[in-house]
């Protein structure tokens, strides 16, 4: 399918960040992860500004942000930040114009976003209380970038193997296709620890690059 001409790179305007909220920005791992306190700015970065992003300069992207509950998101969380305060600083830097929130046919919220392309990204979003849900839900779907919220807050490995899964298979992106996710710090016996901190070593102590982990501190984002 002709994906038309792009209107080139983007402008020389980006968001305002901090050190450790600029490295999660830039990077291009497959699998990324920001830990650190409550307003810290993690899910501000990895939800909102890197999503968009990914939106803008991609032809038919499609943006997932997970979530546990809803309301979690809805409720002051990062569905309601992306349009009151990440699309609103993209409209004024960029121009970017974009849709009121949908609802597609499973009812769950969506918001289209113009792209350099002249065309439309999606951004919607999924809540899965259980992983056996989500592993159900996510098959329908094939994003090229999910943002997952509170992961220490979710039950199970299934929020990262599921979903891991579906990236990589959408046609027409030129990046990274990224599974993102910010959380609270856990402890070395919960799953996020050990997907994010022990499984990528290898037996000489050697971190795969395809991970990477950031601790977001509070003390950047006063």
């Amino acid at each position: 399918e002709d994906q038309g001409e792009s209107k080139g790179d983007l402008e020389p305007w980006s968001p305002s960040l901090s050190g450790s909220q600029q490295e999660l920005f830039e990077s291009t791992s497959k699998y990324v992860l920001a830990y650190g306190e409550r307003a810290s700015g993690k899910t501000f970065v990895l939800g909102g500004h890197k999503l968009v992003r990914h939106a803008y300069e991609n032809f038919n992207a499609l943006c997932l942000v997970v979530v546990g509950v809803k309301s979690q998101a809805t409720q002051g969380g990062v569905w309601h930040k992306l349009q009151t305060e990440i699309l609103p600083e993209w409209k004024e830097g960029l121009g970017i114009e974009h849709t009121d929130e949908r609802m597609d046919l499973q009812k769950a919220p969506y918001i289209d976003v113009q792209n350099r392309y002249g065309g439309w990204s999606r951004i919607s979003l999924m809540s899965a209380p259980f992983g056996n849900i989500l592993s159900d839900r996510i098959k329908g779907y094939e994003p090229s970038y999910v943002f997952v919220d509170e992961l220490t807050n979710l039950d199970g490995p299934a929020y990262f193997n599921a979903i891991v899964q579906q990236i990589g298979r959408r046609q027409g992106i030129e990046g990274c296709q990224q599974y993102c996710a910010a959380c609270n710090p856990s402890g070395p016996s919960h799953w996020v620890y050990k997907r994010f901190f022990e499984s990528p070593l290898d037996e000489d102590g050697n971190y795969n690059k395809d991970y990477h982990v950031v601790h977001v501190k509070i003390a950047e984002n006063v």
